[in-house]
C-alpha cells in the first residue's frame, strides 16, 4: 500500500514539476488536489495500455513487443486525450519526451523502493 501511495505522488510529482519542462507538454493544475488526481488516473490509463499491448502481442505472434518501446509515450498520449482537463499533449514527440521522464521517474522510485525494502 505505502508502494502505491508513492508511485501516485511521484507520478503527480512529475506531472506538476516536470512534464511542464517538456516542450508541448502542458499541465493544468497544481501539486494538490489535480496532480494527485492525475497521478491516480495515470495509473489507470498505463493500467489499460499495458493490458492493450499485451492483448496486441499475443495477436500479433510476438511482433508487437516493439510497441513496448513506445509504451510511455503511448500512455502519455492516452492521458491527454482522455483527461485533457489535467494534460494536453502537442505532438507526438512531446509525448515521447514525457515519457522518457516518467520511465526515468519510475525507475528511480523503483530501485528506492528495493533498497528500501531490502533493509
Amino acid at each position: 500500500m505505502q508502494s502505491l501511495i508513492m508511485r501516485v505522488l511521484v507520478n503527480a510529482f512529475l506531472f506538476v514539476f516536470l512534464l511542464p519542462v517538456v516542450n508541448g507538454i502542458t499541465f493544468h493544475g497544481s501539486f494538490w488536489p489535480e496532480g494527485v488526481v492525475a497521478g491516480v488516473l495515470f495509473g489507470l490509463v498505463v493500467y489499460l495500455v499495458n493490458l492493450g499491448l499485451a492483448v496486441f502481442t499475443i495477436g500479433t505472434l510476438g511482433l508487437g513487443i516493439f510497441a513496448y518501446l513506445l509504451f510511455p509515450a503511448l500512455s502519455i498520449q492516452a492521458m491527454g486525450w482522455l483527461f485533457p482537463q489535467y494534460l494536453s499533449v502537442s505532438s507526438f514527440g512531446a509525448a515521447f519526451l514525457a515519457g522518457l521522464v516518467f520511465w526515468i521517474g519510475n525507475a528511480v522510485l523503483h530501485s528506492f523502493l528495493a533498497r528500501e525494502s531490502s533493509n
